[in-house]
């Protein structure tokens, strides 16, 4: 009987051993996922910010427009980011 319940405990801490390592994958996978998400977030929001700070310094027309344009295109970017990190598609 003890021989028995050997051969299984030792054959169940290979088989936990496994699973221990399979999720540990799992979970690298997912941490890694959830920085570059979070990574992703803090640039755009830091191209946010950068876009709608030069528009309040822009003095001449031409160059509000640009900046403009560079604040919608900033602004969709961190809309995507932000749905990333929630969890769905932009």
């Amino acid at each position: 009987m003890n021989a028995d319940f050997g051969a299984v405990a030792g054959e169940t801490t290979d088989f936990m051993v496994r699973v221990g390592e399979s999720m540990l994958k799992v979970q690298s996978v997912d941490l890694a996922a959830a920085h570059s998400a979070f990574s992703s977030l803090v640039e755009q929001g830091d191209r946010l910010t950068t876009a709608f700070r030069a528009l309040g310094e822009s003095k001449g027309l031409q160059a509000q427009n640009l900046i403009r344009r560079e604040c919608e295109d900033s602004m969709l970017a961190f809309a995507a980011a932000l749905a990333r990190v929630k969890g769905g598609e932009a």
